[in-house]
Formats: C-alpha cells, sequence, structure tokens
C-alpha cells in the first residue's frame, strides 16, 4: 500500500502478485483480492477472487478471520461493483464449507440471490449482514493515508 501510495501501482501489484503466486491458495489470493478492491480495480479483484475458490478454502495459521468472513466480504465487494457472477460462484463455493457450522450461510444465500437477481438485471435490496465480521487486514491503519504519500 506505501509503493501504491508513492505512485508505484504497478511494482506494488506485481510484487503482491509474485508473493501469492508463488505460493497460491485461497487466502492469498483473497488477500490480492482486497488490495485490488482498495485500489479501485473490481475487474482484478474478481478474478483474483476466482482464482482464489479455485484452491482448498481453509484458513492457514496466518491468516485474519475466518475463511467465509474473508470470502463474503469479497463477494459483497464483487456484488457492489456489478461482478454478480463472481459473487454467485464465491458464495457457491463457500456454502459447503462446515467448519463454522451456520455461521455465514444465511448471509451467503442472501449474497447469492440478490446477485443472482441483479445479474437479471433486477435492483435487489440488499445490505451486508452485520452477523459477519468484516475483513479488513488494514483495520488498525489509515489505508487513505497510505494511499496519499
Amino acid at each position: 500500500m506505501i509503493d501504491t501510495g508513492k505512485g508505484k501501482y504497478e511494482a506494488a501489484a506485481s510484487e503482491l502478485i509474485k508473493f501469492t503466486e508463488s505460493k497460491p491458495s485461497y487466502s492469498r489470493y483473497i488477500y490480492l483480492a482486497y488490495f485490488y478492491q482498495l485500489t479501485g480495480k473490481p475487474r482484478d479483484a474478481a478474478e483474483a477472487i476466482r482464482k482464489a475458490i479455485s484452491f482448498p478454502i481453509v484458513d492457514l495459521d496466518d491468516d485474519q478471520n475466518n475463511t467465509e468472513c474473508r470470502g463474503y466480504s469479497a463477494g459483497v465487494y464483487a456484488f457492489r461493483s456489478g461482478e454478480y457472477d463472481t459473487a454467485i460462484k464465491i458464495c457457491d463455493a463457500l456454502l459447503p464449507i462446515n467448519e463454522n457450522g451456520d455461521y455465514a450461510k444465511a448471509a451467503l444465500l442472501n449474497l447469492k440471490s440478490a446477485a443472482q437477481s441483479a445479474a437479471k438485471g433486477s435492483r435487489p435490496d440488499f445490505t451486508p449482514s452485520e452477523a459477519v465480521t468484516g475483513f479488513d487486514p488494514y483495520e488498525r491503519i489509515d489505508v487513505q493515508q497510505l494511499l496519499s504519500k
């Protein structure tokens, strides 16, 4: 984020992609999607989300939040960005996960339904679930300040 704020977006993105691809996983691609979200690249974020769900959906030792929380947040961003197909796909990938019981199932079903409606041209009334913890690996950092350096 610091490099991006210094006008070195391409170098920062390249470095994060290299890191992600060195040991690809669901988690690393979700973090890459979040980087794209913060830098206003919804199509790149959607592509990273689709790559994320091609790997086993498991928590790694150094992950922040659980798989469903991170994935739900990514799905909400995809939905809000008009990437409805990606939102549907991540919901489909997360719904069978039972590690956390029914923790995020209702939220995922609601998001999937809204994305399906939107994909058909409707304007669904969608509000993200407050029951699912939001994912923000930079929650203790002023990202806008980093991006403006």
